[in-house]
Formats: structure tokens, sequence, C-alpha cells
């Protein structure tokens, strides 16, 4: 629930929506999900990383390898804590 792309360096920053350009090739991914579970982000049907969901039931990714410039279609994939 609550996913939030953000871009957080250059000129202009703050939260990504649908069809925004951005400058940030490695923007941070947040959310929440179930408490103890597992998120996993895609980029165009590609995993790029996943991020464990804490006992408050959020999370959070900063991809480690730049983004290629170009479109994207970001997705998330929810595990819960038996990997359902």
């Amino acid at each position: 629930t609550d996913l939030l792309v953000l871009d957080d360096v250059g000129n202009q920053t703050g939260p990504l929506h649908n069809g925004d350009t951005t400058d940030d090739d490695r923007p941070t991914f947040s959310g929440g999900a179930e408490a103890g579970g597992k998120v996993i982000i895609y980029d165009n049907g590609t995993k790029i990383g996943e991020a464990d969901v804490g006992a408050d039931g959020k999370w959070e990714f900063t991809p480690t390898t730049p983004l290629n410039n170009g479109d994207h279609a970001f997705t998330t994939e929810v595990l819960d804590k038996a990997g359902n």
C-alpha cells in the first residue's frame, strides 16, 4: 500500500507519478505491506531488487545499479512470511 517512488537528487525532487520525468537514476521506493513479508520490485518485468518489510509494516528500497535512461514500468510483488 501507499507505494511511493521518490526522486531525491538534482534540482527538482519529490514524489514521482505516472508519466513524470526524473534525473534520479536511483529513486527510492517505499510503501507498506504485511509485517515480516518481502516486497520484490520490477522494472519493465525484470526484477531490480527486494526489500524486507519491517515489524511496523514499512519497507524501502533504492537500486544499487542505476536505472537506464528511457521509459520504465515499475511493479511490485508482495510475499507474506510464508512466501505466498
